[in-house]
């Protein structure tokens, strides 16, 4: 009986051990934002290091200003590259919105969907200097 129990303890450890190692291997997502996008980032955010954390968020939605200075402070005091792009119909409230919450981080306002193809809304991303999305997680 202490045979089996000692196999059965040997196969769950390599298991687990296999899982760390393909979690920790796949980090890459093999996403990639296009030269445009990245060229756009660059310029808006020339102080900016990588990998970047990326926020695109509805600038049309106050609700959202909240998740925004959360992702804000998060990566502030983790001294972490942020930007956070706001998708938006009226920059000019969301220009308001923005002033009020004081962000930290590089903001820019996306008026003629850039991102659209690439990002979805309300998702965060990192992102390395050559534009490969190493992960992405979206709001829930």
């Amino acid at each position: 009986m202490r045979t089996n129990n000692g196999k059965i303890g040997l196969l769950i450890f390599l298991l687990f051990l296999q899982l760390i190692i393909n979690c920790g291997c796949q980090r890459h997502s093999g996403k990639k934002i296009t030269d445009k996008e990245l060229s756009v980032i660059e310029s808006s955010c020339p102080k900016q290091m990588y990998p970047v954390n990326l926020y695109y968020l509805d600038g049309n939605c106050s609700f959202c200003l909240a998740k925004a200075k959360d992702f804000d402070d998060r990566n502030a005091s983790n001294g972490v590259g942020s930007v956070i792009v706001f998708a938006t119909s009226n920059p000019t409230m969301t220009k308001l919105y923005i002033q009020e919450i004081a962000l930290r981080s590089c903001v820019m306002l996306d008026s003629s969907n850039t991102f659209v193809k690439s990002f979805t809304l309300n998702s965060r991303y990192e992102i390395s200097a050559k534009g490969e999305v190493l992960s992405e997680s979206a709001d829930k």
